[in-house]
This record gives structure tokens, C-alpha cells and sequence, in this order.
């Protein structure tokens, strides 16, 4: 109390003496002084300690009084701000992720009639999302993505710096677009159902050989997964895809196609999981596609011509019923993990596609195959579809290489969905290398190779890429190398 040791205890004798006199004593609350002149006046307290103890009481009262102004000083300021960023309380989780991809690529293709085709050039990518649960089993997700390719999110360096009207447009943004990768909405309502629409994630059990991973189909699926024992789980997979959409806001113009159905991709999957032990199982599927609606449609409607001369004809999605089946076996190698995969499809329709482009004779170029191999660390994804070298994990120290063959007829696949990398068309076959290093946490460095070579010269290479659309024609053959250092997070 600001008092000094003798001052204190001869308060406290005070006090006490006052207790003993009958004098209402509480110093913390009491008038000190009237209770001091009190003790002053019956004796109790000589001159000396009297006038000690009332300046040490004076200074008590100032130092408390000026306690309780700064007390009440911060009773007066305004509540400090509330945290700027503010969620719906319905919102139970959210989480932020992405990853930035730099690559340095070596593109190399040759045809009869456009000879060489060398691309060497540096490239970026960035993805960022948002995904999170939401209250009454509903989840979201939202991502950008660098490109606007529907195949592809990687921009080039310096591909839009030109001399424009005599102006210099170094290290210009033209092409350095962002747009909208994911946008879906998921209800969960039990362990074995599931639903999205939006632009989503491909929910298919696949294999680059038919669907780019880049690809994210846009409207509805539906996902299904039993777990019949510990050993023993079925899925299965229905999806409602608008490939192309036809609605037209006028109705004056004899031009604009008014109420012509959209173009529609249907998918259906059904598919087992049989588990061995902790580190072994087996996976396969049977997948089927069909495609409705957009008859007479000028672009991928048209009729698919299987020439390769130009690119119109090259695209159209006519006379295509698919049949694919995935299967893999993942296995332990002493402290690695092991993995056989492959996939095969036909095109049902695969012989009315070829009469349809001009070529009768080849209705049994209708088939599509992948074998391949993986080996790599344990505990990293592992599948046909995804691995260390398709950018799924970055874990220091854990690395995966993979090795696959793959051969496309003309008329097996839609040529708008296959990878845009690894071989980019149909009749095509080849082989495919990749290596994947993590050096540290969230960093990946991976080096790929592929080398293919045009499967039937009788036949073009159907399909088109903006990476390659200097080839307007087939391509005979084709080498891809590409070297990525990525960060994900």
C-alpha cells in the first residue's frame, strides 16, 4: 500500500487497538484518517506516529484514487475490433489448398506435310481452392486455376510478349488468365451415397488413356460405395455431364438454334475392392459412356473423319458408345510398393464411326489399351490414376517411378478427352516414363518422358491440342519431355 515497514506495522497496531475500543476499522474501505485522528485524540497514538501514519494514509488514498481513474479509463475505450474474417456459423470446416508448378518442356512432333514441330519453352501453373463440410452432411468446393484450356492449366513464359503498334509489351499478362477450376456443391447424407453438381473433380475410377486428368466434368454425379466386410467393399458411379450447352437467349434471329437439346456425356461405373492385407488389394471397374442430344451441331457434332487433314472434322463426338475397364494390383516389394495397372476400352459403335469418316474397312480400329507398372515409397498414393509422379503426394524422401505402354485405335475414344499430354491423339501408340522426388515437405520435383509413333498409316491422328496446333495434319511421330518442380499445399 505504499506504506514503509514501520509505518505498516504501526498501522496494524492502529488497527488493531481500534478493534479494541469499539472503532469500525476497514482500511481498504474505511476513511483512513478519521479513523488515525480518533486514535490521536484517546491517546492511543503519540504526535510522532500520528502525523507519520497520516501522510503514509494520504499517499495510499492518492496512489488507490489514481488506480481506479485508469481503471475506469479502459471501462471507457471501445471494445476492440472483432476478427475481420467472419464464416456463416453453418460452415463446419474449411480448408485451403493448391499447389504452383514450374515446368521447362521439349515438345517434338513430325508429320508428311508440316515436317518438323520442336516447342521448347518454360512453364507455370497455380491452382488455389477452397473445401470444407457444411452443417446437415453437405460440402463444397471452390478452386482457380491458371489457363483457360479445358485440357491444360499451364501458361507459358513470355508467350504474349509481342510489338505491339510499336509499343513493347514485355513480360505482358494477356495470356496469364485465371479461371474457375472447381465449383461444386456434395450431399453426404449416409456412408454409402453421395452427390455433386458443379464443375467437380472427375468422380470416375479411370485412367489418363480416357479422361485428362486436367478434365473436370460439369453437372451431376452420383457416387455409391457398400463395404461388404473388412475385406470387400462395390461402388458404383452414375454421371449426368453437359458437354456442350446449346440455350440461345434470342428467339427472332432464324439463325440461333432454339430448343435444341444440349450435347450430354452419361457415365456409369460399377466397380470392387478386395483388400489382402494393409499394403495389397485388387481394384477394377466396368465403365460405360454415352453421349445424347446436339444432333447438327457444327463443331463436335460433326462427323468425326479420322483423315487428320484440318481439325473440324477431327473432334466431332458422333457414333461413340465406350466400354472401359480399369483394373490395378497394388502389393508390397520388400519396403516399397508395388503396382500393376491397365486398362482397356472399346468403342461399341467403333465400326459405324469409321463407315461414318470415309474408312469402312477399318471398323475394327475401335479398341484402346494400357499396361503399366508403378514402384515407389509405402504409404503414398498409389493407383492407375494417381502417384507421386501425377502430383498426388509430396512427403520428403518418398519417391515413385512408373512406366506404361499404350496404344489408341482411331475410332476407340472420344478425342477430346484423352490426355492432352501423353500422346494428345487417337492412333497413336507409345511409352510413357516418369520419376518423382520430394526433397523436402510439400516439394516435388518429377521428370517425365514419352516417346509414340502414329499406330495405323493408313489412318490420321484424330483429335486437336492447343500445345501442338501448329500440326494441322497427322503426326507420325511424336516425344514429350517435361521436368516440373512443385510446391503443394
Amino acid at each position: 500500500m505504499g506504506f514503509t515497514s514501520t509505518a505498516s506495522k504501526r498501522l496494524i497496531l492502529a488497527i488493531a487497538i481500534a478493534g479494541l475500543f469499539g472503532i469500525a476499522a476497514t482500511p481498504a474501505l474505511a476513511d483512513m484518517e478519521t479513523l488515525l485522528d480518533k486514535l490521536h485524540e484517546k491517546g492511543v497514538l503519540n504526535d510522532d506516529d500520528y502525523q507519520e501514519m497520516r501522510t503514509e494514509a494520504r499517499v495510499d488514498r492518492r496512489s488507490q484514487a489514481l488506480k481506479e481513474a485508469k481503471e475506469e479509463e479502459k471501462k471507457q475505450q471501445p471494445a476492440p475490433d472483432a476478427a475481420r474474417f467472419k464464416m456463416s456459423d453453418a460452415i463446419k470446416s474449411m480448408e485451403l489448398y493448391g499447389d504452383l508448378r514450374l515446368r521447362y518442356e521439349d515438345r517434338v512432333a513430325t508429320s508428311p506435310a508440316d515436317a518438323n514441330f520442336d516447342r521448347q519453352r518454360w512453364r507455370y501453373a497455380f491452382r488455389i481452392g477452397v473445401r470444407g463440410d457444411v452443417s446437415s452432411d453437405f460440402f463444397y468446393g471452390l478452386r482457380l486455376d491458371t489457363g483457360t484450356y479445358g485440357r491444360s492449366a499451364w501458361v507459358t513464359f513470355a508467350d504474349d510478349n509481342a510489338n505491339q503498334s510499336g509499343k513493347s509489351a514485355q513480360s505482358n499478362k494477356t495470356n496469364d488468365a485465371v479461371a474457375v477450376g472447381l465449383a461444386y456443391i456434395g450431399w453426404k447424407p449416409t456412408d454409402w451415397l453421395q452427390v455433386i453438381g458443379g464443375r467437380q473433380p472427375n468422380p470416375m475410377y479411370t485412367t489418363p488413356m480416357v479422361w485428362d486428368p486436367d478434365i473436370a466434368p460439369e453437372g451431376l454425379s452420383e457416387k455409391l460405395n457398400f463395404k461388404l466386410s473388412d475385406n470387400l467393399s462395390l461402388f458404383g458411379t452414375a454421371g449426368q455431364f453437359i458437354y456442350q450447352d446449346f440455350s440461345k437467349p434470342s428467339t427472332t434471329d432464324s439463325s440461333v438454334a432454339v430448343g435444341r437439346q444440349d450435347l450430354m456425356l452419361y457415365a456409369f461405373e460399377a466397380g470392387a475392392t478386395y483388400k489382402l492385407s494393409e499394403t495389397s488389394a485388387f481394384k477394377g471397374a466396368v465403365n460405360y459412356y454415352t453421349y445424347s442430344g446436339g444432333q447438327g451441331v457444327a463443331d463436335y457434332r460433326s462427323r468425326f473423319t479420322g483423315s487428320g487433314t484440318g481439325y473440324a472434322g477431327n473432334i466431332g463426338v458422333n457414333d461413340l458408345e465406350v466400354i472401359e475397364i480399369p483394373l490395378e494390383f497394388r502389393f508390397p516389394v520388400a519396403k516399397l510398393s508395388g503396382l500393376v495397372y491397365g486398362n482397356f476400352a472399346k468403342n461399341l459403335k467403333g465400326s459405324d464411326r469409321a463407315t461414318k469418316a470415309g474408312f469402312a474397312s477399318f471398323g475394327d480400329q475401335d479398341k484402346a489399351m494400357q499396361i503399366g507398372l508403378s514402384l515407389g515409397s509405402q504409404g503414398i498414393p498409389q493407383g492407375a490414376a494417381s502417384g507421386a509422379t501425377y502430383g498426388s503426394s509430396a512427403k520428403k524422401g518418398t519417391w515413385e517411378t512408373r512406366v506404361y505402354w499404350q496404344r489408341i485405335d482411331q475410332f476407340a475414344l472420344d478425342p477430346n478427352m484423352i490426355d492432352s499430354d501423353f500422346f494428345e491423339r487417337t492412333n497413336m501408340e507409345g511409352w510413357f516414363l516418369a520419376l518423382a522426388y520430394s526433397p523436402a515437405d510439400a516439394i516435388l520435383t518429377t521428370f517425365r518422358y514419352g516417346s509414340a509413333r502414329r499406330a495405323d498409316d493408313n489412318l490420321g491422328t484424330g483429335g486437336f491440342n492447343d500445345d501442338s496446333s501448329g500440326l494441322a495434319a497427322s503426326i507420325d511421330k511424336y516425344k514429350l519431355m517435361q521436368f516440373d518442380v512443385t510446391l503443394r499445399f
